[in-house]
């Protein structure tokens, strides 16, 4: 073997990266572990020790801290750490409507009906705006577009003689924005909700936001977070000098409130207070203070605790100051920032503004907001002092005035700046407001006016000079051009009203992610125990050489998977066993033709130099159609599956370099050795030896079997059709634990029946229970999910036989809107649908013959055919068969893993039909006897892989059951498929070319 040296090299390199990307998850883990001892069961003390941790080094010898290694550790998915999954559609229905002035025109709002149709139902792969502008031609084809659009607003991009194209670019222009400026809204309040580690990808090409926020234990509290309307507004601003003696006034009121709970609980301190109009004389107090405590260390470091009692504000709240040059006195930084906190400490800071006692001392028209981004690589806040105004003690100007806001170069100074448009009613109050802001002198600063969405000061820029014309520049020092495209979109939430709805959400308990962690380890190492067993069992001593392989393999697989930053699923879990169950095929693969030759008197050495080699090709190309399949997974599939699919690429890529390149290292260390290298056991070792099955012979009895079941199948999906997932046909979907284990789902049908409609009752293993209910599944309103909820534990309530505890950890919950189930209906059936043209090109690029892409075509259809004929014809007799996104992920790999072992039985032939025959020789003999040498090889890796997903189906858990299984089906249909189906086709459509 070549280059032993590089592979050694290669592979100890990547162990060490490996183990550099696993020992993040161990040290972040420890730091855990100590903060669940240290608070005794105490959330807040845990959270709070997490907290002051996050700065500090963990890691030995690197020094990382507690926050980086978080971020590099191994991600979990939400099904197994528990925590609510939103997508959202943003509405460019409402944003359209919008743009045209909320133009009536009864084409247009037919027009947009289609295109909701269309895009919501996955009819077309077109982008909403080219939905809507072909739908509005083809119901007018003369109609003009401008029309609609060359409102007042839009002035600047959309004239009366605009074409039809121009409106249209604008249209898709604006969606976009819309679409960016409501990721922008949402990530924000997202941070603000404080989940740790949240996720939020954008997905342009379908105008929807997917969140994944672990942990959360308060749903509706999230959905009305997620669905209110953005809120842009214009503050006119207090300058720190001005709120310096406020905040000192505070912290005075606070001061006295802990002195006197600590002089007396159940005294009332009447001299708490101090006159708020003497700000002045309160902020010199501030500054002397400050001056005091500074020369006064000594003091300081006796007690933290000590300065929180006298300073319970400035203990967690720094004032903005500076230090005076000249008079080396503190002073207060000129601007509307008056003082930063650390993100830990927002929360304290708010309570503290917002108690009785300092509401009740403040002046009425300041506002306490702080800045949406921390500092530059810090987790500090600024906390901004807003100056409210007009008789509601509000906003100077709201965002509905801003017609336009763009990101340009400054051609003055350079840099980058934006451009905001105001219409003319904002023009002129906006030329009042930054008068009154303006310096009176040059030597002078103006005053802030600060931008403010959903309560999140976005910037706060100085006024230089009177605006007038309502076209304002708003430039930083600092500014880059991502910071200005942020803040158009930004001042462009006003104009462009695209409300987002949620269309799918999905909760799981803390204490079923619990459950789910359990079942994935215990079904891993179940799963790698079996595999080992067998292998050493059939092989001997070469079959531990796979083992040590295989679990070099899953130890390289989780490494990557960590380096790349995945997230792991269930499914990814379900990935890792049968990704134990697949790489062993490929010692399979070489351990069968290394025992060919040593039949043929070889020695070991060149016995096992000879397997490697004959098996190279069909190793490699039946792990790259199963890695086809993972890639059109990963292409189209969404979230889990997703997930699923980049376990089983990257599992595919590191059983390859291990099987091929370690395990024959392992092989030539133990042949220099003298090693005694056995491939069997003495009952292993004439196992279809000399196997002679008319499989040839009798393919038309097959083609019978399989001909009558689909169509069974097929008649009884047009009849009875399936066990639709809740993702598949729309609806709410809730997994309970009820407090009687022999509740029957009769109970719970006669229960919630006649209060949700005709809904969808089936067991979950033990006493939990799947219901599915349309009940008010089209209501948008922020109230609509509380309310089904009520209702159906009221129901279930009423009976003590169904009776069911509210305990939010203990419950899964989904919602799937009825026209995004449609579209993932029809996007299933034509993934399924490419990825058999797909893999049947690759297999007619490789093998250069029509016939042999013919049978694998027909293979994999017939495999998809046959679990969907199974799953239809037993649905009301085994109740985990379920059609929904995991099962769809099962049929492709269950194509991967078909084609796989038709591609090593295709190889083979080929093979056979090259060299071991002549031309007088019957072709069907020569496939036959070709099919029974490769039989133990697929018999054995059918075996491994069925006893890997039997231990994935009874220990994997409930989440997995359906999936699990209809993988065992499919691998069983699979096999014999390869064997009995794809190799006949390429006999009765081929007769004359196999000559």
């Amino acid at each position: 073997m070549q280059g032993k040296g590089v592979i050694k090299f290669f592979a100890f390199l990547m162990a060490a990266v490996c183990l550099y990307q696993l020992s993040f998850t161990w040290v972040a883990n420890k730091v855990e572990n100590d903060a669940k001892a240290y608070a005794k069961g105490n959330y807040k003390k845990e959270r709070a020790y997490l907290d002051s941790m996050e700065t500090q080094p963990v890691y030995p010898i690197f020094k990382h801290t507690y926050q980086y290694c978080t971020a590099k550790e191994l991600q979990l998915g939400l099904d197994l750490q528990g925590g609510m999954s939103v997508t959202m559609q943003v509405s460019l229905r409402d944003l359209v409507k919008t743009l045209s002035g909320n133009n009536p025109d009864v084409v247009m709002a037919q027009a947009l009906d289609k295109a909701d149709y269309d895009s919501g139902a996955g009819k077309s792969q077109s982008d909403y705006i080219t939905l809507f502008v072909n739908e509005y031609e083809k119901l007018n084809p003369n109609g003009k577009l401008a029309s609609l659009f060359a409102t007042q607003a839009n002035k600047d991009h959309v004239k009366f003689n605009s074409t039809n194209d121009e409106v249209e670019a604008f249209l898709k222009d604006q969606a976009d924005v819309a679409v960016q400026q409501t990721y922008t809204v949402l990530n924000t309040r997202i941070d603000a909700f404080g989940v740790v580690q949240p996720n939020i990808q954008l997905l342009k090409d379908r105008n929807q936001i997917l969140i994944e926020l672990p942990g959360v234990t308060e749903p509706d509290r999230v959905r009305k977070l997620l669905q209110g309307t953005a809120k842009l507004e214009f503050y006119k601003t207090f300058d720190n000098s001005e709120a310096a003696g406020i905040l000192n006034n505070v912290n005075s009121i606070l001061a006295a409130k802990v002195k006197s709970t600590e002089k007396d609980t159940t005294a009332k301190s009447t001299t708490a207070t101090t006159d708020k109009k003497d700000t002045s004389k309160a902020g010199l107090s501030l500054l002397n203070k400050v001056n005091k405590s500074a020369a006064k260390d000594t003091s300081l470091a006796n007690s933290k605790a000590q300065f929180a009692n006298q300073n319970p504000l400035f203990s967690v709240l720094t004032p903005a100051l500076y230090r005076d040059q000249r008079s080396g006195q503190l002073a207060p930084l000129p601007g509307p920032v008056v003082g930063v906190a650390a993100q830990k400490d927002t929360a304290k800071v708010n309570a503290y503004l917002h108690s009785p006692e300092v509401k009740a001392q403040l002046p009425q028209n300041i506002k306490f907001l702080w800045g949406v981004k921390p500092r530059e690589n810090t987790k500090t806040f600024e906390l901004y002092a807003m100056k409210l105004a007009g008789a509601d003690n509000g906003p100077v100007l709201t965002g509905d005035v801003v017609n336009d806001a763009r990101s340009d170069i400054d051609q003055t100074k350079g840099g980058w700046e934006v451009t905001m448009y105001m219409n003319p009613q904002g023009a002129q109050k906006w030329e009042e407001i930054t008068g009154e802001a303006a310096p009176s002198s040059p030597n002078q600063q103006g005053k802030a006016i600060a931008i403010v969405l959903d309560d999140n000061v976005y910037s706060a820029p100085s006024v230089n000079g009177k605006i007038s014309g309502g076209i304002s520049s708003i430039s930083g020092g600092n500014f880059t051009q991502e910071d200005t495209k942020d803040l158009a979109n930004v001042l462009k939430a006003g104009r462009l009203p695209a409300p987002a709805i949620i269309v799918s959400e999905s909760t799981v308990g803390a204490t079923l992610g619990q459950q789910a962690i359990h079942a994935g380890l215990l079904s891993s190492v179940m799963g790698f125990v079996v595999v080992l067993i067998f292998m050493i069992a059939y092989y001997n001593r070469a079959g531990t050489i796979a083992v040590v392989a295989v679990l070099i393999n899953v130890f390289f697989l989780m490494g990557v998977l960590i380096s790349l930053g995945s997230v792991l699923t269930m499914p990814g879990v379900a990935g890792i066993v049968l990704t134990l169950g697949i790489s062993v095929d490929a010692n399979v693969l070489i351990y069968e033709r290394a025992r060919e030759e040593l039949l043929l008197g070889k020695s070991i050495k060149l016995a096992v130099a000879d397997g490697f080699k004959h098996a190279l090709w069909s190793i490699l190309d039946s792990n790259i159609s199963t890695f086809l399949t993972g890639l059109i997974l990963f292409t189209f599939g969404s979230g889990p599956i997703k997930g699923f699919a980049v376990v089983l690429m990257i599992g595919i890529v590191t059983s390859l370099f291990c099987s091929l390149l370690i395990s024959r290292i392992i092989f030539e260390w133990m042949i220099t050795k003298g090693w005694d290298i056995k491939f069997s056991n003495p009952w292993s070792s004439h196992t279809f030896k000399n196997a002679n099955f008319g499989f040839v012979k009798n393919r038309f009895k097959f083609y019978i079997f399989s001909g009558v079941f689909i169509t069974a199948g097929i008649i009884s999906m047009f009849t009875q059709g399936f066990n639709y997932g809740v993702d598949f046909v729309g609806g709410r979907n809730y997994i309970l634990e009820f407090d009687n284990k022999n509740v029957t789902t009769e109970q719970v049908h006669s229960a919630i029946d006649k209060v949700l409609g005709a809904s969808e009752v089936k067991t979950y293993g033990g006493n939990k229970i799947s219901i599915t209910t349309k009940y008010l599944i089209e209501d948008n309103t922020t109230t609509a999910d509380a309310k089904v909820r009520q209702t159906l534990f009221n129901a279930l309530n009423a009976n003590p036989a169904t009776k069911v505890t509210d305990d939010p950890t203990k419950t899964q919950y989904q919602k799937v809107k009825a026209t995004i189930a449609e579209g993932l209906k029809r996007s299933a059936f034509w993934t399924v649908a490419f990825a058999i043209i797909v893999i049947s090109a690759y297999i007619l690029l490789r093998f250069r013959k029509w016939q042999f892409s013919l049978g694998a075509m027909v293979a994999t259809a017939h495999d998809a055919l046959m679990v969907l004929s199974f799953f239809t014809l037993f649905r009301n007799f085994i109740p985990f068969l379920d059609i929904d996104q995991s099962f769809i992920a099962a049929i492709l790999t269950v194509i991967g893993y078909s084609i796989n072992d038709t591609v090593v039985v295709f190889d083979r032939i080929r093979e056979f039909l090259s060299l071991h025959h002549s031309k007088a020789d019957d072709p069907k003999e020569v496939i036959n006897h070709a099919i029974n040498k490769t039989l133990s090889r697929t018999i054995i890796t059918a075996l491994t892989v069925l006893f890997v997903l039997i231990v994935l189906f009874i220990f994997g858990g409930e989440v997995i059951r359906g999936f699990s299984f209809a993988l065992l089906v499919g691998v069983c249909f699979g096999t014999y498929s390869s064997i009995c189906i794809a190799t006949p086709i390429i006999i009765d459509f081929g007769k004359k070319d196999l000559k």
